[in-house]
């Protein structure tokens, strides 16, 4: 595995597929706010005083991003993949039993994008793209074999942003881009509030569907001719 990486990284500094055609790699970090899904997170200590460990409230998302570009004088074609994600853990003794009880949640996100940037320089640039959004959140806890799949979910978004881009040699190059996400469709958490027992699951006036709002930095490396 580390042999791969390393041919990866090789590849990805020395090697250009055409003039204007760049490979990227990146790292995104985003604050967000979900309110269902703390809404959520929060019912689920306040029905459990005896937790030692509270689960965490969603503020930070980090993952990492994949694609590949086509400029074409000013205008910039893109495809991507973003991957963002967390953990929440709740743990402590159950009064009953006395026994130590623990639960996982590992939250993922995952972006497909097609983006259109148009550039006022070669240094300063903005995007807009539209993304196909999954969602996914994984349980494991005490008393359940393994790790499974909670829920599953899909829709649609967009992120627009600003690139403030440091040119290199024609070998790499950077580019720091503050962006804005938001969601053009929910996605249902009902299913999430079921898993961690909440007794919220009856009230059909409550909603469960989270928009994932979301913005941050980005960091982008590109290869090749800028």
């Amino acid at each position: 595995m580390k042999k791969l990486l390393v041919l990866f990284l090789f590849q990805f500094a020395f090697y250009s597929i055409k003039a204007q055609l760049n490979l990227k790699v990146g790292y995104s970090l985003a604050y967000a706010n979900p309110t269902i899904h703390n809404r959520i997170i929060d019912k689920f200590n306040l029905d459990r005083p005896w937790l030692e460990s509270p689960m965490k409230e969603t503020k930070l998302l980090n993952g990492f991003i994949f694609g590949a570009r086509y400029k074409m004088d000013r205008i910039g074609v893109e495809l991507t993949w973003e991957n963002q994600f967390d953990r929440f853990v709740g743990s402590g003794p159950e009064p009953t039993s006395m026994r130590e009880f623990t639960q996982s949640i590992y939250f993922r996100q995952a972006f497909y994008s097609f983006a259109l940037e148009s550039f006022f320089s070669e240094e300063f640039s903005i995007k807009a793209s539209l993304d196909y959004n999954q969602v996914r959140y994984r349980s494991e806890k005490t008393g359940v074999n393994g790790r499974f799949v909670l829920m599953k979910d899909n829709g649609f978004g967009s992120t627009f942003s600003l690139g403030y881009n440091l040119i290199g040699s024609g070998v790499m190059h950077v580019s720091l881009r503050p962006f804005f996400h938001i969601s053009w469709t929910g996605f249902d958490l009902e299913e999430l509030n079921r898993d961690l027992e909440t007794n919220q699951a009856t009230d059909p006036n409550l909603d469960y569907k989270e928009d994932f709002v979301s913005y941050g930095l980005k960091i982008i490396f590109y290869n090749g001719v800028w």
